[in-house]
């Protein structure tokens, strides 16, 4: 499985050091290329360690949600993944750091944060909007402080899923060919893209407030439109009603064309009210 190595990783305030086999850890190098590396030292750092023996991927932390077990035959990017996943567990555990399955983006210090079943729909929105001046601060996870409801930054190459790719912005041709891509044993199965390989401002955002939530869950339209909802379930201590209460707005979005589907994102962000 090769050497040991280490990576270092700031994220969210925390500081990790992640130790293993370099044929692993060179693909989570890759998929965690423009996160930041500088440790800050002001705390010991959190150690996650990742070993394979006897026909099993071991990956261990403090965190009872970071320590998985996978087995020998598992392609390297699902144990990268799982790799990826332990260290926001760990990132959640040592903070007051809630982690959703999101695709974020914020413009104007305001997050904006899709979620939802149709994650290539999530993915390609963020896409989109980044062309249009927004900032991405996540393309899989959203790390949302549960004291001040801030989002934090989350670097991670956007995974893209190769029934996707089509609907991206032409802006983005260059860094999907640039793009290393992942296969099962029928397909290509997704792409991993760096938004900085794109002409045009710098892609990243580092926090803003949460603004707003829209769930995508797969449902189509000839036009977009939005829902307002109460009914959405977030992983971890936040509710839709505590949000509310903080100011953020919560929405189905009914997919349309991209294109004026960013439009009425846009126009609806525009027309909500900046907190106090």
């Amino acid at each position: 499985m090769g050497e040991s190595a280490e990576l270092r990783f700031r994220i969210a305030d925390t500081d990790i050091a992640l130790i293993g086999p370099s044929s692993v850890l060179s693909i989570v190098d890759r998929m965690l290329l423009n996160v930041e590396r500088a440790w800050s030292k002001a705390m010991d750092p959190v150690m996650i360690e990742v070993s394979c023996a006897a026909e099993i991927w071991r990956i261990h932390g403090e965190a009872p949600a970071s320590r998985k077990v996978l087995g020998a035959r598992s392609a390297l990017p699902q144990v990268a993944g799982a790799i990826v996943s332990a260290i926001l567990a760990e990132v959640a555990f040592q903070k007051n750091v809630e982690v959703w399955r999101a695709a974020v983006v914020e413009r104007e210090n305001r997050a904006l944060v899709f979620i939802g079943d149709d994650w290539e729909s999530c993915v390609t929105m963020i896409a989109h909007l980044h062309t249009r001046g927004w900032k991405i601060l996540g393309g899989d996870y959203a790390l949302i402080s549960g004291d001040t409801l801030v989002v934090s930054a989350f670097k991670k190459l956007l995974h893209a899923n190769s029934s996707c790719i089509a609907s991206f912005p032409r802006w983005y041709r260059q860094a999907i060919e640039a793009s290393p891509w992942y296969s099962s044993s029928q397909a290509i199965a997704f792409y991993a893209i760096d938004p900085q390989l794109t002409n045009g401002t710098l892609p990243w955002g580092e926090s803003a407030p949460l603004g707003a939530v829209l769930k995508v869950d797969g449902q189509f339209a000839d036009h977009p439109y939005l829902e307002a909802t109460d009914h959405i379930a977030f992983s971890g201590s936040l509710r839709a009603a505590d949000l509310k209460r903080a100011g953020v707005e919560i929405s189905n979005l009914i997919v349309g064309d991209f294109i004026e589907t960013c439009d009425l994102v846009e126009r609806w962000v525009a027309s909500l009210a900046v907190p106090a």
